[in-house]
């Protein structure tokens, strides 16, 4: 999700793409500001002052905008390999609890290979290297609950 920091950091960088596309002076830039939200330095753009503006320079631009919803993209998907943001590394504790209970149940097949496939997304499955210490957090809790429940039965 999109929070109001990322959209004007992307509004930002838009803004000024747009205005040396444009061949936009500093004082010509100040003006259109000005004229626009009645702030000429950009410090002072809240949220809806970046939409208007951005909207009014890609309208300008021939971009089929409007003033006050310009068109920006949205992030590209992660690579593979990426770390999401906030990723962190499994804690001890839960290392210790999944080799537990890997020891307790009696595997067909390799639990590395079960845990591939039955709790990793798809995207994860193919950058996992085996090692419970490289699981997220996350990850590690859902590993947990799923060998939970094999032991169980």
């Amino acid at each position: 999700m999109t929070t109001a920091v990322d959209r004007k950091g992307k509004l930002r960088r838009a803004y000024f793409a747009l205005c040396r596309q444009m061949q936009m002076s500093e004082t010509y830039r100040h003006r259109f500001n000005e004229h626009w939200t009645g702030k000429p330095s950009t410090k002072d753009f809240t949220l809806i002052d970046w939409n208007l503006v951005v909207g009014r320079l890609q309208q300008m631009n021939g971009q089929g905008a409007t003033p006050g919803k310009p068109r920006i993209r949205s992030d590209p998907p992660p690579k593979l390999g990426d770390d999401p943001p906030g990723f962190e590394f499994a804690t001890s504790s839960q290392v210790a609890t999944i080799e537990a209970l890997v020891e307790r149940i009696i595997w067909r097949r390799s639990a590395g290979a079960f845990v591939r496939s039955r709790v990793l997304s798809p995207l994860r499955q193919g950058t996992w290297d085996g090692a419970w210490e490289t699981l997220s957090r996350a990850e590690a809790t859902a590993v947990i609950l799923a060998l939970q429940k094999m032991a169980r039965h």
